[in-house]
């Protein structure tokens, strides 16, 4: 199952990008590491996310989970909202342990690094996205997901986060604070990728326990 688990993260260009600013959207396939791609964006809002996203999900098919840091647009509610209608689930970093996410920062250091190199190859100072597209890494055809791997996974999922409010004493219905929330559910998901036989994830190494993704 390739490309089940992919990681966004928001980061800046040493220079702009055409008009735009120097802002931009990184996304890794996570088991690969490899890079599907490094967006110049006018600034990390829902708007610019949700299109960065779109057109991966067109590409690629929806990944089961996407994990992410907990910048303002990361945890709106527009994008749980966009992202529960194409199944896809949110697995936040822990509350300001930027190293949770370091898979993506890395990949969007050397994706920086080679788009900097396909524009010094044409002769130019300045960055386009034609830049940033070459320094996507991943080739090759991602299988999409089926709808009852997304189904079954997402009611283990269901599963766990019962089993953890019950572990952390909490009653049926006792309402949270939504970085506890997140919390709750970060367990619950690596629960799950590890039962399903998806993805384990032991610090900044994810073991990806099906098919390898192609790249």
């Amino acid at each position: 199952m390739p490309g089940a688990v992919w990681a966004i993260d928001g980061t800046f260009l040493d220079r702009r990008v055409g008009r735009r600013g120097r802002r931009a959207l990184v996304v890794v396939e996570l088991q690969s590491r490899k890079l599907l791609k490094l967006k110049s964006v006018r600034g990390e809002c829902i708007d610019e996310l949700r299109r960065c996203l779109q057109e991966l999900v067109l590409q690629h098919g929806a990944p089961l989970v996407l994990k992410l840091d907990n910048g303002s647009a990361f945890v709106s509610v527009a994008l749980a909202e966009w992202c529960a209608t194409h199944g896809i689930t949110l697995l936040h970093s822990p509350v300001r342990r930027p190293s949770y996410n370091g898979t993506c920062e890395v990949s969007g250091r050397w994706g920086k690094h080679r788009a900097y190199c396909a524009a010094r190859a044409r002769g130019a100072e300045q960055l386009e996205q034609q830049d940033l597209d070459h320094a996507v890494t991943f080739r090759g055809v991602m299988n999409r997901i089926s709808d009852d791997v997304r189904a079954r996974f997402q009611a283990v999922v269901a599963e766990q986060l019962a089993v953890v409010r019950s572990e952390q004493g909490l009653a049926d219905g006792q309402l949270l604070g939504d970085d506890a929330k997140r919390s709750l559910a970060r367990v619950a998901v690596r629960r799950a990728l590890e039962l399903c036989h998806i993805l384990t994830i032991e610090g900044r190494e994810f073991h990806q326990c099906l098919s390898a993704s192609a790249a």
